[in-house]
């Protein structure tokens, strides 16, 4: 399940990802993605994967990112785990995204939000 959490000024959005993430949960949100970037021209995403369990069989994180038009769009991703799906994830999206990536330990969830900020 996915959920976003916050949306802050100048295209900064927080999202966070419990259990596991399918084709439905992507189609939920792709809507207000669509959205906000209608609204803000480019997003800088936070990306909480702390209680993250992992990706439908049928469905993997290139279905998410590839061949998306606004992936262009995307300036920053910031990645927040304790290290079991972080490196994945920003390994997986820095092929497919054109802006940068970085991961976060849970700790330092303050300095994403900055980094975002930015």
């Amino acid at each position: 399940m996915i959920e976003k959490i916050a949306e802050k000024e100048n295209g900064v959005v927080g999202f966070r990802i419990q259990g596991s993430f399918t084709k439905e949960d992507f189609a939920r949100i792709k809507p207000q993605l669509k959205d906000m970037l209608k609204r803000h021209g480019n997003l800088s995403v936070f990306l909480d994967l702390t209680d993250f369990q992992g990706l439908a069989v049928r469905f993997g994180l290139r279905d998410a990112v590839r061949g998306r038009k606004y992936n262009k769009r995307l300036f920053r991703l910031a990645v927040v785990d304790d290290g079991k799906w972080a490196d994945y994830f920003a390994d997986k999206a820095a092929k497919y995204l054109k802006g940068e990536v970085r991961t976060f330990d849970p700790k330092n969830k303050d300095q994403a939000w900055e980094w975002l900020a930015a």
